[in-house]
């Protein structure tokens, strides 16, 4: 008797269990290699405006070791790391995911891709999430330079508020 309760205690359990919301996009899963990162922030329809509630947002890095993916293709095409989300009802959004790494051979920021769906327009990418401190950035890169910070599980914590005509 016992046996049979088991399951359906854990289906129970499961019916309550919270799912992320639409704004989060995991990139990477716990079992990627790397720093933890997490990098929040608003879309904005404009500078000062309202939010850019409903936005659609991809986003694609390289793993740890600088690697997009397996194969040949454009990045976006053949990265491991990516996802696809909608920003938030008050334009929040937030990627969990790692540091992404260098490319091999180095001479490139560690990046993120960020692009934008807006409803019934080609998919264009507005910037890159690069990190301050890293040893290849110039200066002039297109894109948000991240100041980020640890938390108390040693993750990495990084913000940035946008608004769709930025960059």
């Amino acid at each position: 008797m016992k046996s049979l309760l088991w399951p359906v205690a854990l289906l129970a359990i499961s019916a309550f269990a919270k799912a992320d919301p639409a704004w989060r996009a995991r990139v990477a899963p716990e079992s990627e290699p790397g720093e933890r990162l997490v990098i929040r922030g608003r879309v904005l329809q404009a500078q000062g405006g309202p939010a850019a509630a409903g936005t659609r947002i991809f986003v694609y890095q390289t793993d740890a070791k600088g690697i997009y993916g397996p194969g040949q293709g454009s990045p976006a095409s053949i990265s491991r790391l990516r996802a696809e989300f909608t920003v938030g009802p008050n334009g929040e959004y937030e990627i969990v995911t790692i540091r992404p790494g260098h490319y091999p051979g180095g001479g490139v920021p560690a990046h993120i891709h960020l692009n934008l769906i807006e409803g019934g327009k080609p998919t264009r990418q507005v910037a890159e999430f690069f990190f301050a401190g890293d040893k290849y950035l110039r200066g002039g890169e297109q894109g948000f330079v991240l100041q980020l910070r640890k938390d108390a599980q040693g993750r990495w914590q990084g913000s940035q508020d946008f608004a769709l005509g930025d960059k």
